[in-house]
Parts: C-alpha cells; sequence; structure tokens
C-alpha cells in the first residue's frame, strides 16, 4: 500500500519522528520518506472515492485537506 505525504514542506515533522517518539516515552521509530507527495489539486481514490488535496497551511506549513466534490454541505 502506497504512504502519502503531506506538502513537501512537512517533510521536517516525518524526520523528527525518532525524537518525537522518544519524547512521548514509545519505542523510537524512524523517518519515513512516503512515496509520493501530495500536492494542491492533486486528487487520490480511495475505493469508489475520488479526493481533491487541497493546500491549507495553518497548524503546519504544508497542511492539505480532502474535498469531495459530492459532498453537498
Amino acid at each position: 500500500m502506497p504512504v502519502f505525504g503531506p506538502e513537501k514542506e512537512d517533510e521536517f515533522w516525518l524526520q523528527g519522528l525518532p525524537a518525537q517518539s522518544r519524547m512521548f516515552g514509545l519505542e523510537e521509530c524512524q523517518p519515513l520518506t512516503p512515496d509520493r507527495w501530495l500536492n494542491e489539486g492533486d486528487t487520490i481514490s480511495i475505493g469508489n472515492v475520488t479526493l481533491q488535496v487541497l493546500h491549507c497551511p495553518g497548524h503546519t506549513p504544508g497542511h492539505v485537506v480532502f474535498f469531495d466534490d459530492r459532498a453537498s454541505c
């Protein structure tokens, strides 16, 4: 199963996984590199649902949200 990452601007969070896991008293985990970095306007499919990736910086520089244009809200 491929691993998707947020926008590349958030790579620093992934590189910080070893320190974060130690800080929370967990077994140290190693950083990972996603198979694919997501960008504004990309789409991903999960089953028969296709979601659009929207860049939404705020909590982190590369924060993304997923939009389902079938939703009527």
